[in-house]
């Protein structure tokens, strides 16, 4: 009796195991199959990666940039992804490298790299009046008394990174006004105005398009820039010419929907070329900046 037994739950237990392996197979047969099909979709279409300068985080740029990428990917032949920078000349080098083929640019950055890297200027974005310039701001907090760069008041400013206009920009008026406050840089342009509103550093400096996101949240704007171009998105001079002239089809014919686009995309792109830049190369030279 205690054999038959025995026996019976050898054979029980044997038969869930075979029902148990057979089954896994099946399951994973199907999402291999699944995986496999993805692949295939991918596969089919040629694939090029975008980089974006460090100018936000990384959160905010796959937030704020994959809607233009999953556009992309619907309008053309081709198959993109985002790759964010670690900084500004990160980007460029992953571009040198082919690491990545196109990418999102600061103007400073693009003046720099241009002639040595080649750099193929495709499309920029236009501001709400549909012009393709922007400016950058000085903000402090809304219950400082701190009004101009020039204030004798002002003794520590938070800047992004050194190679960004924002930075540059404030270098340039602070030493016009022969001031010497603390400088402090970060990556990105929203910890900036943390750093501000948490009352850490006086003043910043950042995009205008950042500062208009915490107008109603605690700061307000001291000094405006001169009007710069708008950033461009620019090709490596290895991408083949049919490839980014469909990239620029698309983006000039790209109608902003997305609730979660970062602002400087909400009005759309305009074509880009190298005499937009000139004048603010014009304009850097006569402040006495080196470009190189």
């Amino acid at each position: 009796m205690k054999k038959t037994y025995i026996l019976i739950i050898t054979v029980f237990l044997t038969t869930i195991f075979v029902f148990s392996f057979f089954y896994y197979e099946f399951l994973t047969s199907i999402e291999t199959n699944k995986k496999i099909r993805g692949s295939t979709v991918k596969q089919s279409k040629e694939v090029f990666r975008i980089g974006v300068v460090s100018r936000y985080s990384p959160s905010l740029i796959f937030e704020g940039y994959q809607p233009v990428i999953d556009y992309l990917n619907q309008k053309t032949d081709y198959h993109f992804e985002l790759v964010p920078g670690k900084s500004y000349i990160d980007t460029i080098n992953k571009l040198s490298s082919n690491d990545i083929q196109f990418a999102f640019l600061g103007d400073i950055v693009y003046l720099k790299e241009r002639k040595r890297a080649k750099l193929i200027p495709i499309v920029c974005p236009l501001n709400r009046e549909k012009k393709p310039f922007t400016f950058v701001v000085t903000i402090t907090r809304k219950d400082s008394n701190i009004n101009s760069l020039c204030d004798g008041k002002l003794k520590s400013i938070a800047l992004p990174s050194e190679n960004s206009f924002s930075s540059i920009w404030t270098i340039i008026m602070l030493k016009k006004c022969k001031k010497q406050p603390l400088i402090q840089h970060f990556k990105h342009h929203h910890t900036v105005v943390l750093e501000v509103l948490n009352g850490k550093y006086q003043a910043g400096t950042v995009r205008k398009q950042v500062a208009n996101e915490f107008l109603n949240k605690g700061i307000k704007v001291i000094e405006k820039s001169v009007k710069i171009p708008s950033p461009p998105l620019v090709a490596s001079p290895a991408v083949d010419k049919k490839v980014i002239e469909q990239v620029k089809k698309a983006l000039l014919d790209f109608k902003p929907e997305q609730k979660r686009i970062i602002p400087e995309f909400e009005n759309g792109f305009t074509e880009a070329g190298y005499g937009m830049y000139s004048k603010l190369e014009e304009y850097l030279k006569k402040e006495g900046y080196r470009l190189r």
